[in-house]
């Protein structure tokens, strides 16, 4: 069974910010240095690869960009069996303009690798809310 997750927020950053961060798809780390031992890229663009080393996991999580639609959409899915309690992963984040700021769309899809539904949807929204704020608030 499949199942989904969805984060919203809202961000003084204007929107061309925010895309620009996220779009970064190799420096996930300088977002989320809490977690991330180290995060790198094979290739640019839509199809490259990245590679994550979180410090409290054993193994390795491949994300490929899917998707970049300039200032307003980015997509990835996890193309390996990552040390995560989900598979089948797939991501959109969307991006629109609200009051001079920026509206944040993050969507999922995935399915639970023996966790509690319940759980994993927090672990999820865990990870959205951290990455959230890195980026909201990175120099």
């Amino acid at each position: 069974m499949g199942y989904s997750t969805v984060f919203e927020n809202l961000t003084s950053l204007a929107r061309p910010k925010v895309y620009e961060r996220f779009s970064d798809f190799g420096g996930l780390g300088k977002y989320f240095p809490s977690a991330i031992d180290y995060c790198t890229l094979d290739g640019s663009g839509i199809g490259s690869v990245r590679t994550i080393k979180m410090f409290d996991l054993d193994g390795l999580i491949l994300e490929r960009l899917e998707l970049l639609i300039e200032g307003s959409v980015i997509s990835y899915s996890i193309v390996n069996e990552s040390p995560l309690p989900f598979d089948l992963y797939h991501s959109v984040i969307r991006l629109s303009d609200h009051d001079g700021g920026c509206h944040i769309s993050w969507s999922s899809n995935w399915r639970s690798k023996g966790d509690p539904e319940d759980q994993v949807r927090e672990t999820v929204l865990g990870f959205y809310r951290s990455i959230f704020e890195g980026v909201v608030s990175a120099r």
